[in-house]
């Protein structure tokens, strides 16, 4: 077979066979008296091995070792790459049913503890942003649930509000801010305990950290001039 020959057999240019021969991850066939190369069925099964390692991600640097390990290698990317997809359909599935983001019923509670403020929306976009970079576990949503029914949160909930208010309406200086700073730092409202419930490992955006201290994180750093 000549080289155009071959790669149409294989689903590929002749161009990309060419360059297969030129990295030496593909030997050369025997050559004609013309000085053609002549490919036979195993210079073609040759070829085919290659083209399926590099449509498996494998580089044609690794091709040419002629490691033992490819084809493992090949079906380990494969793996990792069909287990990210499924776990992408898994999301896009719960986006579809309304599933992800800041459950319903704790969206209501929220709501209606904290009442149409500024500070309420924040809390809530934040805990949806936990929810939809799957930072939140079925835990973190249990813990919100305790902590609505628990009064001393719910109570330090409406103080962090009101603190919340107060800052945006009079931007206290000096020993004010200092005081507001004081009252801030110990309190975690609603999210309390919700760190120990979070996934592990690198969260895009600083989710931790704005989604587990909310407006006291944002209150503080404006009062100490981070923003």
């Amino acid at each position: 077979m000549r080289i155009s020959e071959v790669a149409r057999a294989a689903g590929c240019s002749v161009r990309a066979v060419r360059h297969y021969h030129a990295s030496g991850a593909l030997p050369e066939p025997p050559r004609t008296a013309g000085g053609y190369r002549d490919y036979g069925l195993g210079d073609l099964a040759a070829l085919l091995r290659v083209r399926a390692l590099v449509d498996a991600g494998i580089t044609l640097a690794d091709i040419r070792s002629g490691s033992p390990t490819l084809i493992d290698a090949a079906l380990s990317r494969i793996d990792s790459q069909l287990a990210a997809l499924r776990a992408q359909r898994s999301r896009l599935l719960a986006l579809q049913a309304g599933e992800r983001g800041l459950p319903a019923d704790l969206r209501s509670g929220i709501r209606d503890l904290l009442g149409d403020h500024d500070y309420t929306r924040m809390e809530i976009d934040a805990l949806d942003l936990m929810g939809l970079s799957g930072v939140a576990t079925a835990e973190t949503w249990e813990v919100l649930r305790r902590n609505l029914a628990d009064p001393a949160r719910r109570a330090e909930a409406l103080r962090l509000r009101d603190l919340w208010e107060e800052l945006g309406e009079t931007a206290p200086t000096g020993a004010a801010a200092d005081e507001l700073i004081a009252e801030l730092r110990p309190l975690t409202g609603l999210v309390h305990g919700v760190v120990d419930t979070l996934t592990p490992g690198d969260v895009p955006l600083g989710v931790r950290d704005v989604a587990t201290r909310g407006a006291q994180a944002r209150a503080l750093a404006e009062l100490t001039g981070a923003l």
